[in-house]
């Protein structure tokens, strides 16, 4: 049980500390007034790709934990108790 618990936190703390950098990050500058508006899309769209790079990244790491918890527990049922 205690271990599930740590398990969780851990997850919870590696999940939440990139959220609140991301969000503490200063909105960037406007584009000088000579660059087309056309430049800005691919430099947005790899932001958006890499952050959804980083958040499939997460999800696969969320699921390798719940699948070893699961893997955890059933050990732990199927030791007979003292």
């Amino acid at each position: 049980m205690k271990t599930s618990i740590l398990i969780a936190a851990i997850a919870a703390c590696a999940l939440s500390s990139p959220l609140a950098s991301a969000q503490d990050k200063a909105a960037p500058d406007k584009p000088a007034m000579g660059m087309a508006m056309g430049d800005s899309k691919p430099m947005a769209g790899g932001d958006m790709m890499q952050r959804h790079q980083m958040m499939e990244n997460r999800m696969s790491m969320m699921q390798m934990m719940m699948e070893q918890m699961l893997q955890h527990q059933q050990a732990m049922e199927s030791v007979p108790a003292k």
